[in-house]
């Protein structure tokens, strides 16, 4: 059974109609009318929803869950590495320096301070500053 349609006036700037022209028969529709009802359906489907999650494919939400958790684990690599580094030259450069207690504790003060107040971008400069005040 075929639905009643009802015939009205519609405006609509050329960028728009042009948009309607180029994806009407790639949506698989025979008329630009029908694109522009699937159209409002869809877009009153995602008002009624509050989100357009759940119009989005299963595909589209876990390929990004998959290309996001990829990312999480290569982060981790990394950062695990950097920690390995880090921990090599803190023992290589405490090795060959003589420094007490008071003064590792007031070095490591400063660079948490630095560290928020820099949030965590402390240049080599800002470093060696930090040892000028103390010679």
């Amino acid at each position: 059974m075929k639905k009643e349609k009802t015939r009205f006036a519609l405006w609509i700037d050329e960028e728009t109609l042009k948009q309607v022209q180029e994806h009407y028969s790639s949506d698989g529709c025979r008329t630009q009318s029908e694109f522009i009802a699937r159209a409002i359906r869809f877009y009153c489907g995602y008002l009624t929803a509050k989100k357009a999650g759940d119009y989005l494919p299963g595909t589209i939400a876990s390929t990004l869950e998959g290309v996001l958790l990829m990312f999480g684990d290569r982060l981790g690599r990394l950062l695990f590495r950097l920690v390995v580094e880090v921990g090599m030259m803190g023992r290589i450069i405490a090795s060959d320096t003589a420094m007490d207690s008071e003064t590792i504790e007031r070095l490591r003060a400063e660079c948490v301070r630095d560290a928020k107040k820099t949030n965590g971008q402390i240049s080599f400069r800002d470093a060696l500053r930090f040892c000028d005040l103390d010679m």
